[in-house]
């Protein structure tokens, strides 16, 4: 940089791009550094290929895949993505052997955000409230109203379409008109709202745009996002922030590059950060006025934790007894299929981004069920087509002819239910040492009662719903998947209001070094179930608002 910058932003993913554009915008020089390489929007190598342009026809073998990424490593991943996606090689972690945690990473500029779910429902002012009401986790230091006009600037800005469906539970927000629901869906609203007053199947509000935005074209139904969107349609580093950012002139990029841990001062003030050139190999060290941590939950708290000085020598945030703990993911599971013999005069237009989700109704008002919070579902309707065939012998001009029709309609139900806070789920530091130097993170988390209670209720409703929709149950499950499916981990340096029990404050500094940031779920105090990314997006926004503030008014001179 030709200047010192003012802020060292490491990450840069949804929370770290979202962080780097506030912060130009607010006057600041930022540096934002990303441990993998470089991706240019529209630099997408498999976007638009067709399985006759892949190598073995996209169909490559799922025991080699899980075998490079780890067994089970997610059922996103595929030969369209995977280069996308962090290989166990590249970055080793531990768990317990009867503890598994799927750690789904990508370490590339733009990290995540070009291949994340892209659902940004709000949270409501209970989910804040929750801790505090129950006893179960330590107060949140910050309400909705708190957070709601970061949600209205976020949602305005990355475009996220949906509706006002009334539900206080389910907060509305800025959206963009939202994606029709297919003729099944609407015949399973209806039977299920007369069945089950109170209970609401849904567009979701999900970040692909339905009307175009400045450069960013509308989503063309492709359902290849994994894969990024040259069309800019929905929301990524590379389609949306970074070209904010850059637009300031105060913006500069350091790619394969790895921060080990924040430098500081003899007196313990943060100064700046220390780091290795993943392709040269050579160290760096870079002075800055401010820090900001967005390098995912748990790699944020493992930098904290591998910043030991002398004053202080467990680790930067160490003097409060949270950090690291109290990680939560949330339980997943595909809870219930069911198969329809009817509407078969209709079928599929596009190929939707998303499905439809049905928000949470249990423990609303008070503690109604014998387990605490709730949980939602995503649900998704589908025709079987002729891939069908794939699993099932035959032949010939009849087996052929069989297959020009679609087949009946199914829908299923994908429960995420809310992790409590728990102080024995956290993640430390092992002996041993990765290619940079960096101590490999050991995480030791499990789910709790209360989670499968929740996803034991979830299959129980969820058959009962298809039921009243005219279905015949396919398959039903209540064993939740490992920690880290749904890839929403976060906690580990969660915010509260007192330092010897919480990491980060009410604008997400440390406690220790009030020029330190956390902008990513790292500050999460509790998961709620709902997906939590715009609640990420609008946290960094709303601390690296006051950051810059801060900064141009020399309170952290």
């Amino acid at each position: 940089m030709s200047t010192r910058p003012d802020v060292i932003v490491i990450g840069s993913g949804i929370s770290g791009g979202y962080a780097a554009k506030t912060l130009t915008e607010g006057g600041m020089h930022v540096l934002m550094i990303e441990r993998g390489p470089q991706v240019d929007h529209g630099d997408y190598p498999t976007e638009g290929k067709e399985p006759w342009e892949m190598a073995e026809r996209g169909l490559s073998s799922r025991v080699a895949r899980e075998a490079e990424y780890g067994a089970g490593y997610s059922d996103e991943i595929d030969d369209y993505n995977a280069h996308f996606f962090a290989t166990q090689a590249s970055a080793p972690f531990e768990t317990a052997p009867e503890k598994p945690f799927r750690w789904v990473r990508g370490h590339q500029l733009g990290g995540r955000s070009l291949t994340w779910g892209r659902g940004v429902p709000r949270w409501a002012a209970g989910d804040f409230r929750a801790n505090a009401t129950d006893g179960l986790g330590t107060s949140w230091p910050i309400g909705y109203e708190d957070v709601a006009p970061w949600y209205d600037r976020v949602e305005a800005f990355i475009g996220v379409s949906g509706a006002d469906d009334g539900l206080a539970h389910w907060p509305s927000g800025t959206f963009q008109p939202p994606f029709a629901l297919n003729a099944m869906e609407q015949h399973m609203r209806e039977a299920i709202r007369a069945a089950f007053p109170g209970r609401a199947l849904i567009a979701p509000r999900i970040a692909n745009l339905t009307r175009p935005i400045d450069n960013r074209g509308a989503c063309q139904a492709r359902y290849q996002c994994s894969r990024g969107c040259s069309f800019g349609a929905y929301f990524s580093t590379q389609s949306t922030t970074l070209p904010a950012a850059e637009a300031t002139g105060r913006l500069t990029l350091m790619t394969d590059s790895r921060v080990t841990h924040l430098l500081q001062s003899p007196t313990g003030r943060v100064i700046g950060v220390v780091g290795r050139n993943r392709r040269t190999g050579e160290s760096f060290r870079i002075e800055a006025t401010a820090v900001v941590l967005a390098a995912s939950a748990l790699s944020s708290v493992q930098i904290l934790m591998n910043s030991r000085a002398p004053a202080n020598p467990m680790g930067l945030g160490a003097r409060s007894s949270a950090l690291g703990r109290y990680i939560m993911d949330h339980p997943m599971c595909q809870v219930a299929v069911g198969e329809h013999d009817g509407l078969t005069e209709n079928y599929i237009r596009g190929r939707r981004p998303m499905g439809t989700v049905m928000p949470r109704f249990q423990n609303i008002d008070g503690k109604t069920e014998d387990f605490a919070r709730g949980y939602f579902y995503s649900v998704a309707t589908w025709r079987a087509g002729w891939s069908a065939a794939m699993a099932r012998p035959g032949f010939g001009a009849a087996f052929k002819k069989s297959l020009n029709r679609p087949g009946p309609w199914r829908a299923g139900f994908l429960a995420f239910a809310e992790c409590l806070p728990y102080h024995h789920n956290h993640i430390t530091l092992g002996d041993k040492l990765d290619e940079d130097g960096m101590p490999i993170v050991r995480i030791d988390m499990a789910y709790s009662a209360n989670e499968h209670a929740l996803i034991r209720h979830a299959r129980r409703e969820a058959t009962a719903m298809l039921s009243v929709a005219g279905f015949r149950i396919l398959s039903e499950d209540d064993v939740p998947g490992p920690p880290g499916m749904s890839i929403h981990e976060m906690g580990g340096a969660r915010m509260g209001e007192d330092p010897r029990t919480s990491v980060t404050d009410r604008w997400s500094r440390l406690h220790d070094a009030p020029n330190v940031v956390v902008a990513d779920g790292a500050v999460m105090a509790s998961s709620a179930c709902q997906n939590p990314s715009l609640t990420y997006m609008a946290l960094a926004a709303r601390a690296c608002s006051r950051l810059a503030a801060d900064i141009r008014d020399s309170v952290l001179a």
